[in-house]
């Protein structure tokens, strides 16, 4: 779980535009999920297909396909805006 989240970690910085201080670990299932509530299912998904891994590899890569669409379901609704670059080497 302490890995996901990790993994997470910038996405919900990207969504949330906070720098806040993450956990370093999640060590009950009574400590509040750190991450934004639109990451939970996709953390959800990762930590069901890394389980089931060597258990069931239909299943996997069902679960697998799942969190992938979502984490870039997840990144398309970030908004962005366009800019010029800024050329500091010259």
């Amino acid at each position: 779980m302490n890995q996901i989240i990790s993994e997470l970690t910038p996405l919900d910085r990207a969504a949330t535009g906070e720098d806040r201080n993450y956990p370093d670990t999640v060590s009950s299932l009574n400590t509040p999920f750190p991450l934004c509530d639109g990451l939970a299912h996709i953390c959800a998904y990762k930590l069901a297909y890394l389980l089931i891994a060597d258990e069931n590899t239909v299943l996997y890569s069902v679960l697998r396909t799942e969190y992938e669409n979502e984490r870039k379901r997840f990144i398309d609704s970030i908004p962005a805006a366009v800019s010029s670059i800024k050329n500091v080497y010259g």
